[in-house]
Protein backbone atom coordinates (compact mmCIF):
# COMPACT_ATOMS: atom_id res chain seq x y z
CA UNK A 1 0.00 0.00 0.00
CA UNK A 2 1.19 3.49 -0.87
CA UNK A 3 1.49 4.77 2.73
CA UNK A 4 4.05 7.06 4.38
CA UNK A 5 3.82 8.95 7.41
CA UNK A 6 4.75 12.74 7.60
CA UNK A 7 3.89 13.82 11.50
CA UNK A 8 7.05 15.13 12.09
CA UNK A 9 7.48 16.60 7.98
CA UNK A 10 11.37 17.87 8.32
CA UNK A 11 12.35 21.67 7.47
CA UNK A 12 11.47 22.63 3.95
CA UNK A 13 15.40 23.16 3.08
CA UNK A 14 16.32 19.87 4.86
CA UNK A 15 13.58 17.75 3.38
CA UNK A 16 15.25 16.00 0.39
CA UNK A 17 15.06 12.70 2.43
CA UNK A 18 10.99 13.19 2.80
CA UNK A 19 10.77 14.44 -0.99
CA UNK A 20 12.41 10.98 -1.81
CA UNK A 21 10.17 8.98 0.30
CA UNK A 22 7.24 10.54 -1.10
CA UNK A 23 9.12 10.15 -4.37
CA UNK A 24 8.49 6.35 -4.11
CA UNK A 25 4.59 6.57 -2.81
CA UNK A 26 4.64 8.85 -6.53
CA UNK A 27 5.79 5.60 -7.83
CA UNK A 28 3.46 2.79 -6.55
CA UNK A 29 0.78 5.36 -6.85
CA UNK A 30 1.38 5.59 -11.09
CA UNK A 31 1.44 1.76 -10.87
CA UNK A 32 -1.95 1.07 -8.79
CA UNK A 33 -3.58 4.37 -9.74
CA UNK A 34 -4.18 5.46 -5.96
CA UNK A 35 -1.93 6.15 -2.81
CA UNK A 36 -2.05 6.89 0.39
CA UNK A 37 -0.31 9.61 2.62
CA UNK A 38 -0.87 10.17 6.39
CA UNK A 39 -0.29 13.22 8.52
CA UNK A 40 0.08 15.59 5.43
CA UNK A 41 -2.15 18.21 7.66
CA UNK A 42 -2.29 18.48 11.54
CA UNK A 43 -5.26 17.48 13.31
CA UNK A 44 -6.26 21.42 14.91
CA UNK A 45 -5.66 22.87 11.33
CA UNK A 46 -8.08 19.92 10.10
CA UNK A 47 -10.68 20.39 12.99
CA UNK A 48 -10.37 24.28 12.06
CA UNK A 49 -10.95 24.17 8.46
CA UNK A 50 -13.83 21.76 9.17
CA UNK A 51 -15.69 23.88 11.38
CA UNK A 52 -15.13 26.54 8.74
CA UNK A 53 -16.35 23.94 5.82
CA UNK A 54 -19.46 23.10 8.10
CA UNK A 55 -20.81 27.08 9.18
CA UNK A 56 -19.93 27.85 5.30
CA UNK A 57 -22.39 25.08 4.14
CA UNK A 58 -24.95 25.82 7.25
CA UNK A 59 -25.09 29.57 5.71
CA UNK A 60 -25.06 28.85 2.52
CA UNK A 61 -27.94 26.82 2.46
CA UNK A 62 -30.24 29.11 4.67
CA UNK A 63 -29.41 32.18 2.07
CA UNK A 64 -30.00 29.38 -1.12
CA UNK A 65 -27.14 29.95 -2.65
CA UNK A 66 -26.47 27.62 -4.87
CA UNK A 67 -23.92 29.08 -6.99
CA UNK A 68 -21.56 28.03 -3.33
CA UNK A 69 -22.04 23.94 -4.27
CA UNK A 70 -20.51 21.61 -6.83
CA UNK A 71 -22.21 18.96 -8.47
CA UNK A 72 -22.06 15.36 -6.22
CA UNK A 73 -23.16 11.99 -6.44
CA UNK A 74 -25.98 11.16 -4.63
CA UNK A 75 -26.84 13.88 -3.14
CA UNK A 76 -29.41 13.80 -0.30
CA UNK A 77 -27.16 14.13 3.24
CA UNK A 78 -24.26 15.09 1.16
CA UNK A 79 -22.48 18.78 0.28
CA UNK A 80 -19.82 19.72 -2.35
CA UNK A 81 -19.05 23.10 -1.19
CA UNK A 82 -17.06 25.68 -3.24
CA UNK A 83 -13.78 26.67 -1.26
CA UNK A 84 -12.16 30.28 -1.86
CA UNK A 85 -8.02 30.67 -1.33
CA UNK A 86 -8.07 32.26 2.22
CA UNK A 87 -7.66 32.44 5.89
CA UNK A 88 -8.06 28.68 7.38
CA UNK A 89 -8.45 27.06 3.61
CA UNK A 90 -5.13 28.47 2.62
CA UNK A 91 -3.36 27.67 5.48
CA UNK A 92 -4.38 24.12 5.25
CA UNK A 93 -3.89 23.78 1.58
CA UNK A 94 -0.73 25.19 1.92
CA UNK A 95 0.47 22.27 4.42
CA UNK A 96 -1.08 19.68 2.85
CA UNK A 97 0.16 20.44 -0.71
CA UNK A 98 3.87 21.36 -0.04
CA UNK A 99 4.02 17.74 1.96
CA UNK A 100 2.08 16.05 -0.90
CA UNK A 101 3.70 17.84 -3.75
CA UNK A 102 6.48 15.54 -4.64
CA UNK A 103 4.20 12.58 -4.86
CA UNK A 104 1.70 14.11 -6.69
CA UNK A 105 4.63 15.16 -9.24
CA UNK A 106 5.75 11.55 -9.74
CA UNK A 107 2.59 10.33 -10.04
CA UNK A 108 1.43 12.52 -12.90
CA UNK A 109 5.12 12.73 -14.60
CA UNK A 110 4.67 16.72 -14.53
CA UNK A 111 5.56 19.52 -12.35
CA UNK A 112 3.40 21.92 -13.58
CA UNK A 113 0.26 20.40 -13.17
CA UNK A 114 -2.70 23.20 -12.64
CA UNK A 115 -4.89 23.60 -9.55
CA UNK A 116 -8.64 22.27 -11.55
CA UNK A 117 -10.78 21.71 -8.26
CA UNK A 118 -10.90 23.20 -4.22
CA UNK A 119 -13.94 22.38 -2.21
CA UNK A 120 -14.62 20.40 0.98
CA UNK A 121 -17.54 17.30 0.27
CA UNK A 122 -19.63 16.50 3.56
CA UNK A 123 -21.35 13.20 4.17
CA UNK A 124 -24.02 13.22 6.84
CA UNK A 125 -25.43 10.47 8.54
CA UNK A 126 -28.02 8.87 6.31
CA UNK A 127 -25.97 9.57 3.29
CA UNK A 128 -26.16 6.97 0.86
CA UNK A 129 -23.61 5.44 -1.04
CA UNK A 130 -22.50 6.43 -4.45
CA UNK A 131 -22.05 4.56 -7.21
CA UNK A 132 -18.64 2.92 -8.41
CA UNK A 133 -17.67 5.62 -10.79
CA UNK A 134 -14.46 7.18 -12.07
CA UNK A 135 -14.37 10.85 -12.55
CA UNK A 136 -13.32 11.15 -16.16
CA UNK A 137 -13.87 8.56 -18.72
CA UNK A 138 -10.62 7.11 -20.49
CA UNK A 139 -9.01 8.66 -23.04
CA UNK A 140 -8.90 5.17 -25.12
CA UNK A 141 -12.20 4.22 -23.91
CA UNK A 142 -13.61 8.15 -25.34
CA UNK A 143 -11.75 7.33 -28.41
CA UNK A 144 -13.45 3.88 -29.29
CA UNK A 145 -17.15 4.51 -28.51
CA UNK A 146 -16.66 8.29 -30.30
CA UNK A 147 -19.82 9.60 -31.96
CA UNK A 148 -18.45 9.78 -35.58
CA UNK A 149 -21.78 10.98 -37.25
CA UNK A 150 -20.30 14.43 -36.85
CA UNK A 151 -17.49 13.93 -38.33
CA UNK A 152 -18.47 11.49 -41.64
CA UNK A 153 -18.79 14.56 -43.30
CA UNK A 154 -14.78 15.42 -42.63
CA UNK A 155 -13.93 11.86 -42.90
CA UNK A 156 -15.67 11.56 -45.84
CA UNK A 157 -15.77 14.44 -47.55
CA UNK A 158 -13.33 15.40 -50.73
CA UNK A 159 -11.14 17.56 -48.55
CA UNK A 160 -8.19 15.90 -47.68
CA UNK A 161 -6.99 18.43 -44.69
CA UNK A 162 -10.70 18.23 -43.47
CA UNK A 163 -10.06 14.49 -43.12
CA UNK A 164 -6.67 14.59 -41.53
CA UNK A 165 -7.79 17.57 -39.03
CA UNK A 166 -10.48 15.01 -38.35
CA UNK A 167 -8.17 12.62 -37.29
CA UNK A 168 -6.15 14.25 -35.77
CA UNK A 169 -8.74 15.11 -32.98
CA UNK A 170 -9.85 11.47 -32.46
CA UNK A 171 -6.20 10.72 -31.90
CA UNK A 172 -5.33 13.17 -29.60
CA UNK A 173 -8.85 12.33 -26.74
CA UNK A 174 -7.33 9.12 -27.31
CA UNK A 175 -3.32 9.67 -26.50
CA UNK A 176 -3.19 13.36 -25.26
CA UNK A 177 -5.65 13.38 -22.66
CA UNK A 178 -4.10 15.21 -19.58
CA UNK A 179 -3.57 12.89 -16.29
CA UNK A 180 -5.68 14.54 -13.80
CA UNK A 181 -5.31 13.39 -10.15
CA UNK A 182 -7.68 14.07 -6.99
CA UNK A 183 -6.93 14.06 -3.39
CA UNK A 184 -9.33 13.58 -0.53
CA UNK A 185 -8.01 14.80 2.73
CA UNK A 186 -9.67 13.43 5.79
CA UNK A 187 -10.54 16.39 8.19
CA UNK A 188 -11.50 14.29 10.87
CA UNK A 189 -10.79 10.50 12.13
CA UNK A 190 -12.44 8.05 9.46
CA UNK A 191 -14.21 5.04 11.01
CA UNK A 192 -15.78 2.01 8.31
CA UNK A 193 -19.62 3.61 9.53
CA UNK A 194 -18.92 7.08 8.43
CA UNK A 195 -18.72 5.67 5.00
CA UNK A 196 -14.80 6.50 4.29
CA UNK A 197 -14.09 6.39 0.51
CA UNK A 198 -13.96 3.08 -1.38
CA UNK A 199 -11.37 2.72 -4.04
CA UNK A 200 -10.48 -0.30 -6.27
CA UNK A 201 -6.78 -0.40 -6.65
CA UNK A 202 -5.78 -0.58 -10.65
CA UNK A 203 -9.05 0.09 -12.45
CA UNK A 204 -7.56 2.94 -14.24
CA UNK A 205 -7.37 1.43 -17.14
CA UNK A 206 -9.55 0.45 -20.73
CA UNK A 207 -10.18 -3.03 -19.40
CA UNK A 208 -11.84 -1.56 -16.21
CA UNK A 209 -13.46 1.18 -18.04
CA UNK A 210 -15.42 -0.82 -20.85
CA UNK A 211 -16.84 -3.23 -17.89
CA UNK A 212 -18.17 -0.28 -16.04
CA UNK A 213 -19.27 0.99 -19.73
CA UNK A 214 -20.88 -2.15 -20.54
CA UNK A 215 -22.62 -2.23 -17.11
CA UNK A 216 -24.84 0.70 -17.69
CA UNK A 217 -25.05 0.85 -21.57
CA UNK A 218 -24.53 -2.75 -22.29
CA UNK A 219 -26.78 -5.86 -23.29
CA UNK A 220 -27.65 -6.19 -19.64
CA UNK A 221 -27.34 -9.76 -17.94
CA UNK A 222 -27.13 -11.33 -15.04
CA UNK A 223 -24.20 -11.92 -11.95
CA UNK A 224 -24.26 -12.65 -8.31
CA UNK A 225 -28.54 -12.32 -8.51
CA UNK A 226 -28.14 -8.55 -9.62
CA UNK A 227 -29.15 -7.31 -12.90
CA UNK A 228 -26.68 -5.56 -14.79
CA UNK A 229 -28.39 -3.00 -17.10
CA UNK A 230 -28.51 0.53 -16.81
CA UNK A 231 -28.95 -0.12 -12.46
CA UNK A 232 -27.11 1.57 -9.65
CA UNK A 233 -23.04 0.05 -9.73
CA UNK A 234 -22.91 -0.88 -6.17
CA UNK A 235 -20.03 -1.55 -3.87
CA UNK A 236 -20.31 -5.50 -4.05
CA UNK A 237 -21.38 -5.82 -7.64
CA UNK A 238 -18.17 -3.76 -8.40
CA UNK A 239 -15.83 -5.88 -6.69
CA UNK A 240 -17.43 -9.16 -9.07
CA UNK A 241 -17.35 -7.30 -12.40
CA UNK A 242 -13.87 -5.57 -11.62
CA UNK A 243 -12.11 -8.85 -10.42
CA UNK A 244 -10.85 -6.49 -7.74
CA UNK A 245 -11.59 -6.34 -3.80
CA UNK A 246 -12.16 -2.47 -2.87
CA UNK A 247 -10.31 -0.70 -0.42
CA UNK A 248 -11.44 1.57 2.40
CA UNK A 249 -9.48 4.52 3.20
CA UNK A 250 -10.37 4.68 6.98
CA UNK A 251 -7.97 7.64 7.66
CA UNK A 252 -6.47 9.40 10.44
CA UNK A 253 -7.32 13.05 10.19
CA UNK A 254 -4.79 14.99 8.15
CA UNK A 255 -4.71 11.49 6.22
CA UNK A 256 -5.09 11.72 2.33
CA UNK A 257 -6.48 9.48 -0.37
CA UNK A 258 -5.05 10.33 -3.97
CA UNK A 259 -6.01 8.98 -7.00
CA UNK A 260 -5.80 9.00 -11.19
CA UNK A 261 -8.99 10.58 -11.90
CA UNK A 262 -9.54 7.04 -13.85
CA UNK A 263 -9.81 4.96 -11.31
CA UNK A 264 -12.83 3.02 -10.01
CA UNK A 265 -13.98 4.62 -6.56
CA UNK A 266 -17.25 5.99 -4.56
CA UNK A 267 -18.43 7.61 -1.14
CA UNK A 268 -19.76 5.18 1.53
CA UNK A 269 -22.67 4.80 3.13
CA UNK A 270 -22.58 6.49 6.46
CA UNK A 271 -24.83 4.79 8.53
CA UNK A 272 -23.07 6.74 11.69
CA UNK A 273 -24.76 9.67 13.53
CA UNK A 274 -21.48 11.85 12.51
CA UNK A 275 -20.36 13.50 9.28
CA UNK A 276 -17.62 13.01 7.50
CA UNK A 277 -15.85 15.81 5.75
CA UNK A 278 -13.25 15.62 2.88
CA UNK A 279 -10.81 18.72 1.84
CA UNK A 280 -11.18 17.83 -2.44
CA UNK A 281 -8.17 18.98 -4.48
CA UNK A 282 -7.48 18.15 -8.01
CA UNK A 283 -4.65 19.02 -10.00
CA UNK A 284 -4.28 18.68 -13.68
CA UNK A 285 -1.43 18.22 -16.28
CA UNK A 286 -1.07 19.47 -20.11
CA UNK A 287 -3.34 17.91 -22.84
CA UNK A 288 -6.99 17.99 -23.73
CA UNK A 289 -9.32 18.29 -20.68
CA UNK A 290 -10.38 14.69 -19.80
CA UNK A 291 -14.22 13.87 -19.92
CA UNK A 292 -16.65 13.76 -16.78
CA UNK A 293 -14.52 15.89 -14.05
CA UNK A 294 -17.04 18.57 -12.28
CA UNK A 295 -14.36 20.70 -12.22
CA UNK A 296 -15.46 22.15 -9.04
CA UNK A 297 -13.41 25.08 -8.74
CA UNK A 298 -14.36 28.81 -8.18
CA UNK A 299 -13.75 31.40 -11.59
CA UNK A 300 -11.38 33.50 -10.56
CA UNK A 301 -9.23 30.59 -8.59
CA UNK A 302 -8.78 29.35 -12.30
CA UNK A 303 -5.15 29.28 -13.72
CA UNK A 304 -3.80 30.61 -10.77
CA UNK A 305 -1.75 27.73 -8.87
CA UNK A 306 -0.12 25.01 -9.76
CA UNK A 307 1.95 22.01 -8.01
CA UNK A 308 5.08 24.19 -8.45
CA UNK A 309 3.46 27.31 -6.62
CA UNK A 310 3.90 25.88 -3.29
CA UNK A 311 4.74 26.14 -0.41
CA UNK A 312 3.30 29.67 -0.56
CA UNK A 313 4.23 32.72 1.26
CA UNK A 314 1.63 34.67 3.63
CA UNK A 315 0.61 36.70 0.98
CA UNK A 316 -0.59 33.92 -1.63
CA UNK A 317 2.46 34.08 -3.49
CA UNK A 318 4.92 31.51 -4.49
CA UNK A 319 8.37 30.87 -2.63
CA UNK A 320 11.61 30.65 -4.48
CA UNK A 321 12.21 27.02 -5.86
CA UNK A 322 14.20 24.73 -3.65
CA UNK A 323 17.60 22.77 -5.43
CA UNK A 324 15.41 19.76 -4.68
CA UNK A 325 12.08 20.89 -6.77
CA UNK A 326 14.18 22.02 -9.84
CA UNK A 327 15.96 18.51 -9.23
CA UNK A 328 13.11 16.74 -10.42
CA UNK A 329 11.54 19.38 -12.66
CA UNK A 330 14.80 18.27 -14.68
CA UNK A 331 14.40 14.43 -13.95
CA UNK A 332 10.57 14.63 -14.72
CA UNK A 333 11.29 16.74 -18.28
CA UNK A 334 13.98 14.58 -18.70
CA UNK A 335 11.30 11.80 -18.83
CA UNK A 336 8.88 13.39 -20.59
CA UNK A 337 11.46 13.77 -23.48
CA UNK A 338 12.27 10.52 -23.58
CA UNK A 339 8.87 9.43 -23.54
CA UNK A 340 7.78 11.67 -26.22
CA UNK A 341 10.61 10.76 -28.75
CA UNK A 342 9.91 6.56 -27.78
CA UNK A 343 6.13 7.33 -28.82
CA UNK A 344 6.94 8.93 -31.99
CA UNK A 345 9.25 6.11 -32.97
CA UNK A 346 7.07 3.16 -31.84
CA UNK A 347 5.31 1.20 -34.36
CA UNK A 348 1.49 2.01 -34.88
CA UNK A 349 -0.45 -0.39 -33.41
CA UNK A 350 -2.52 -2.06 -36.79
CA UNK A 351 -5.77 -2.46 -37.68
CA UNK A 352 -7.78 -5.07 -35.40
CA UNK A 353 -8.87 -6.75 -38.74
CA UNK A 354 -4.72 -7.06 -39.30
CA UNK A 355 -3.93 -9.60 -36.09
CA UNK A 356 -3.52 -12.58 -36.41
CA UNK A 357 -2.27 -13.51 -33.07
CA UNK A 358 -1.52 -11.47 -29.86
CA UNK A 359 1.06 -11.67 -26.81
CA UNK A 360 0.71 -9.49 -23.78
CA UNK A 361 3.67 -6.84 -22.61
CA UNK A 362 5.29 -7.91 -19.30
CA UNK A 363 5.85 -4.65 -18.29
CA UNK A 364 2.92 -2.69 -19.21
CA UNK A 365 0.34 -5.16 -19.52
CA UNK A 366 -1.21 -4.02 -22.87
CA UNK A 367 -1.91 -6.64 -25.80
CA UNK A 368 -0.16 -6.53 -29.20
CA UNK A 369 -0.17 -8.57 -32.27
CA UNK A 370 2.74 -10.94 -33.08
CA UNK A 371 3.34 -13.94 -35.46
CA UNK A 372 1.50 -16.79 -34.85
CA UNK A 373 4.19 -18.89 -35.51
CA UNK A 374 6.35 -17.15 -32.63
CA UNK A 375 3.52 -16.42 -29.96
CA UNK A 376 4.94 -19.47 -27.49
CA UNK A 377 8.84 -18.37 -27.48
CA UNK A 378 7.78 -14.45 -27.18
CA UNK A 379 5.72 -15.58 -23.91
CA UNK A 380 8.76 -17.57 -22.80
CA UNK A 381 11.07 -14.62 -23.35
CA UNK A 382 9.08 -12.34 -21.04
CA UNK A 383 8.23 -10.57 -23.93
CA UNK A 384 8.28 -6.30 -23.65
CA UNK A 385 6.55 -4.12 -26.17
CA UNK A 386 9.94 -2.35 -27.63
CA UNK A 387 11.18 -6.14 -28.39
CA UNK A 388 9.19 -5.81 -31.53
CA UNK A 389 9.20 -1.95 -32.40
CA UNK A 390 5.66 -1.37 -30.17
CA UNK A 391 6.02 1.88 -27.07
CA UNK A 392 4.61 0.96 -23.77
CA UNK A 393 3.20 4.40 -23.75
CA UNK A 394 1.20 3.90 -27.05
CA UNK A 395 -3.00 2.75 -26.25
CA UNK A 396 -3.63 -0.84 -26.77
CA UNK A 397 -6.48 0.71 -28.86
CA UNK A 398 -8.73 -2.56 -28.22
CA UNK A 399 -10.29 -3.75 -25.44
CA UNK A 400 -9.40 -7.66 -24.10
CA UNK A 401 -13.20 -8.43 -25.30
CA UNK A 402 -13.08 -6.89 -28.66
CA UNK A 403 -9.74 -8.58 -29.49
CA UNK A 404 -10.98 -12.36 -27.56
CA UNK A 405 -14.41 -11.48 -30.09
CA UNK A 406 -12.18 -10.93 -33.17
CA UNK A 407 -9.76 -14.38 -32.03
CA UNK A 408 -12.90 -16.19 -31.85
CA UNK A 409 -14.50 -14.97 -35.05
CA UNK A 410 -11.41 -15.41 -37.26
Amino acid sequence: KATVSVLNWLDTHTHTPYSRAMNEVGVRAREEGYGVATGLCSPELCEELKKHVLLETKNALAAKQAHKFGKVREPDNRYDLLLDMEGVVKDAVNEIVTNLKPALQTAMGCTGARLAELAAITSHGGADAQPVHADTVHGVLRFLQADMSGMLGFLQGDDEDDGEAAQQVLNAVATDTASMWTALVALQDVTEDMGPTHVWPGTNNVDHHSRCYSHYAGPGGEAGGQTTRRSKLTVEFADELFGIDHKKMCLKAGGAVFYDSRTMHCGGRNVSAKSRTVLVLTFIGNGMLPEGSTYDLLPHLRNQYRLSSFPLNSDGTSRPKLDVDIEMEDQLRRKEQEEAKEKANARPVPPLNEWRASVQCTKCGKWRPADPFSVDALTRDQWKCHMDGFSCFTPQLYSVEEIDAWFEED
